[in-house]
């Protein structure tokens, strides 16, 4: 296949999934009844009316009234942090359509201010047109498109979380408060404290822990001291190990032998094996942006809880693999998105070519952390 073939080849693939991502929002605002977003809108009407939060009758109750009594059958607990209810308040108050359309403009907006982030100042060193190619395969993959459709607050977190990696050179603290919005979804974090400690990144870790205390004041304010409590009880009896959609590495290993227990055990000991490659590259840690994109990756493929929407995040880690190898993470993004329609013509059988093209990535950007590690003269920072 000649070069030219391939360019074009590769415009048409990285164009339809740029469709692809900008048609979701037609579907969310069709099937609004299926989406995760009318949970949030419950969860929200729950908490204005004094409700009880963490009470799933009265989240069913709630989503009920939201959807004018329709039916449905995508029953999804709300288990975020009662921080994230009270933000969606002013959108409780409009019709849920109108709220949902707002909503995902400002996720497309939050998408493509994440992606010009990334591409001008971690990505300067590539061409335009590589530059669009390796964004249209990561921010607008077939996983992250998903979620979109459903209505779910991972581009907003991301584009937090990217701001956050680009404040972090000249405001550290800031960067690290925004950072900290991944407090919402501990399945992303862990191992990126871990990194951030083995690189002595005192001051983002300081942002971090503002906002863990924040998440802990709102929590008290709006819950009261009594029930306090009623949100980490809520998420320990909702957690499922054996999650629809899921691209948990751990999580493939255990469903193969139908144990929970597998699933833990593979899960603490790719946590083992995470600090210890954190640990051995912590020469590089000390840039904030590499810490951020070694912990992330390692933490997703750790994690026993992850949905294919939140594939949205590989775009950190695979971006700064293609600061240096950018074929090799423009395929592995592909890989994602192919895998994704794999899997999804495979439900209900179990996920299998999302997990193994998630290690892949871990083992590509752990591969090249360690090139760097043996040459100093090739740690430039990610962002500038």
């Amino acid at each position: 296949m000649s070069a030219r073939l391939r360019s074009r080849l590769l415009a048409v693939v990285c164009a339809g999934l740029v469709a692809d991502l900008l048609v979701q929002p037609i579907r969310a605002l069709r099937d609004l009844q299926d989406t995760d977003f009318v949970n949030f809108m419950a969860a929200s009407r729950i908490l204005r009316e004094g409700g009880c939060l963490y009470c799933a009758g009265a989240q069913r109750a709630a989503t009920n009234v939201v959807l004018g009594g329709v039916p449905t059958g995508h029953v999804v607990a709300f288990v975020g942090p009662p921080m994230v209810a009270a933000a969606f308040s002013p959108l409780s108050l409009m019709d849920p359509h109108v709220a949902l359309g707002l909503f995902l403009v400002v996720s497309l907006l939050g998408i493509g201010g994440a992606a010009w982030l990334i591409a001008s100042r971690v990505l300067p060193g590539l061409s335009t047109p590589r530059r669009l190619a390796l964004l249209a395969a990561t921010a607008a993959s077939a996983p992250a498109a998903w979620g979109l459709a459903l209505g779910q607050s991972d581009p907003l977190l991301f584009c937090a979380v990217v701001g956050g990696i680009i404040l972090c050179t000249r405001w550290p603290i800031v960067g690290g408060l925004l950072i900290s919005v991944l407090l919402v979804k501990p399945q992303l974090i862990l191992l990126v404290v871990v990194a951030l400690i083995f690189g002595r990144n005192w001051r983002v870790l300081g942002g971090i822990a503002l906002g863990a205390v924040g998440v802990a004041v709102s929590t008290v304010a709006l819950m009261g001291w009594s029930r306090a409590l009623d949100w980490p009880r809520f998420v320990a009896s909702q957690y499922d190990l054996i999650a629809s959609h899921s691209i948990s590495v751990p999580l493939f290993f255990g469903t193969l032998v139908g144990s929970t227990t597998v699933t833990l055990a593979v899960s603490l000991l790719l946590y083992a094996i995470g600090v210890a490659l954190l640990w051995r590259l912590r020469a590089l840690l000390g840039d904030a942006a590499t810490a951020l994109a070694l912990g992330l990756i390692l933490t997703m493929t750790a994690s026993p809880h992850l949905l294919a929407y939140d594939a949205l995040f590989l775009t950190i880690p695979l971006a700064w693999l293609a600061r240096s190898e950018w074929g090799p993470a423009l395929m592995l993004a592909l890989l994602m998105s192919a895998a994704y329609v794999v899997d999804s013509v495979a439900v209900p059988v179990t996920a299998w070519a999302e997990p193994l093209v998630l290690a892949g990535i871990a083992t590509a950007v752990a591969a090249q952390g360690g090139r760097l590690g043996r040459t100093p003269a090739l740690r430039p920072g990610m962002a500038t």
